[in-house]
Formats: structure tokens, sequence, C-alpha cells
């Protein structure tokens, strides 16, 4: 159609018409960004909390040990320092286990 044979009020319902279709072609490419982003949380949710989780627990395991060692070091009889000795082995296999995991 020429624009000179349009009247006024065709010209603004084209116009209106063109915006509304800008606008909703870019509403469902913000919809499918939306739907991506909301798939990459949950793929995130499900693998790597529960591996920072992990990560943590291993960290907290390995510094009791730590600690353990410096006790075991501290010990004066052989009991206790086998005892000690028992429980870092113990947090040796739990740490293993972990990393097993990881």
């Amino acid at each position: 159609m020429p624009s000179k044979t349009m009247t006024l009020s065709r010209k603004l319902m084209l116009a209106f018409g063109l915006i509304s279709l800008v606008t909703l072609i870019e509403g469902l490419i913000v919809w499918n960004n939306i739907r991506s982003v909301d798939l990459e949380m949950k793929r995130v949710i499900e693998s790597l909390i529960p591996q920072t989780e992990r990560i943590a627990v291993l960290e907290t395991t390995i510094f009791r040990a730590s600690l353990e060692t410096r006790h075991a070091m501290l010990m004066r009889t052989d009991e206790k320092r086998t005892k000690t000795i028992a429980e870092i082995l113990r947090l040796k296999s739990e740490t293993d286990r972990i990393s097993q995991e990881l």
C-alpha cells in the first residue's frame, strides 16, 4: 500500500502492529534465555553444590587429622598415643572415602 493513500489511523495501526510483533519476538527470546538459565541452575544445584559440600567435609576431616597428629606428639603415655593414632587412621580412611566420591 502506498503511504499516500493510507489514512492516519491505518498508519498508526500498522506501526502498533509492528511494535507489538517486535515486542513479542523479544519476549520469546527473553523467555528462551530464562529457560536456559533455569536449566543451568538446576544442573548446578544437582551436581556442583554436593561436590562443594563434600570438599568442605574433606577439608574439615584433614584439619581434624592434623590436630590429632599434633595431639599424638604431645601424649605422654603409650595408651593415649595409641588411641590418638587410631583416631588419625580412622580420619585417614574417612578422607580416602570422601576423595573417592569426588
